[in-house]
């Protein structure tokens, strides 16, 4: 927040300021320390946890997911709306080049 115009920073504390929990103002900096290392294990098995999950959302990206839609007509409507919208940007973007 140093860096920012004291203008903004000033607006900024007057919105917090209607926020519950905030109504006696804002937190300053000095009063956040990080807390020390306690409990290696937990750290090792959220770091473990962290990992997997970046490894499957990887893999997501990569390989995508295969999607099921049910058969109801709302569906099908939907999805002949959207072809509808997806042809008409073709088209004007034909008549643009």
């Amino acid at each position: 927040m140093k860096q920012f115009n004291p203008d903004l920073k000033n607006s900024l504390y007057r919105e917090l300021g209607r926020i519950r929990g905030f109504e006696n103002g804002h937190y300053k900096d000095d009063q956040y320390q990080v807390p020390a290392e306690t409990n290696s294990d937990g750290n090792m098995a959220l770091a473990i946890a962290l990992n997997r999950n970046s490894d499957i959302l990887e893999r997501l990206e990569e390989n995508g997911i295969i999607a099921y839609m049910s058969k109801d007509l709302a569906n099908v409507k939907k999805m002949r709306d959207e072809l509808e919208r997806l042809q008409k940007i073709e088209n004007k973007a034909k008549i643009n080049i």
